[in-house]
């Protein structure tokens, strides 16, 4: 199997006027991380939150000659449906981000829920029940370097989680399992869809977002932060 390790950072939270500003796609497969990737800065065409800035430190000034999205569209829709599954880390916040930004262009994104998506922070919630799972709590714990992570950024994020799942699936491997994460990892594409992604948005996606979590406990986890 394929699998495409997906990240992206974003101008802010609010999936009805923010945009997506980087994407970073790694492939896995038999086991191996392969120097294969996907990864594009994107011009958002609206100013980054000082909180998102915060985090990931790309400027308005480096975003104004990225390409915008319609621009990489194509490649990144060919480079996503190369991949058996994605794995993401806190799906519920870039899944949304991907389909509002494919929406914008032409209204469908139908071939995104044929996609299986695996939630690696599910998994890890699983795996480490009431201890702190994102990418790095979860390096310092599976012995994963995460040197130089002075911010977010996609493609580094998604290299990071790559090697995280991995550590984490290592066990059922070495066993002689055929690899499989845990079921509640997998997020249905009826679980993904109980957002509405059509545009322009009448309803704050972020705020439904909220109220999804809350009724589907044994999914994601509401006390998170938006983004680990």
């Amino acid at each position: 199997m394929i699998y495409g390790v997906l990240d992206i950072e974003t101008t802010g939270l609010d999936k009805r006027s923010h945009r997506i500003i980087e994407v970073g796609i790694r492939l896995i497969q038999d086991r191996d991380i392969l120097p294969d990737c996907f990864h594009e800065y994107i011009n958002p065409e609206r100013l980054v939150d000082p909180g998102a800035f915060a985090v990931h430190g790309i400027s308005d000034e480096f975003l104004k000659t990225k390409p915008t999205f319609d621009q990489v569209s194509e490649q990144l829709k060919d480079f996503m449906l190369r991949c058996d599954a994605i794995i993401i880390h806190n799906a519920p916040f870039d899944h949304p981000f991907l389909k509002m930004e494919f929406a914008r262009i032409d209204g469908e994104v139908s071939w995104l829920d044929g996609l299986k998506i695996i939630d690696s922070l599910v998994m890890a919630r699983k795996k480490y029940p009431g201890q702190k799972n994102n990418l790095d709590a979860l390096c310092d714990r599976l012995s994963v370097s995460n040197e130089g992570r002075e911010y977010h950024g996609a493609l580094k994020d998604a290299d990071i989680l790559a090697e995280v799942y991995l550590a984490m699936t290592r066990s059922q491997y070495e066993l002689g399992f055929q690899e499989r994460p845990s079921e509640a990892s997998e997020l249905s594409n009826q679980a993904l869809k109980g957002f509405d992604y059509s545009y322009p948005l009448s309803i704050d996606l972020f705020e439904a977002h909220q109220m999804w979590l809350k009724n589907h406990p044994n999914h994601l986890f509401p006390d998170d932060l938006p983004k680990e």
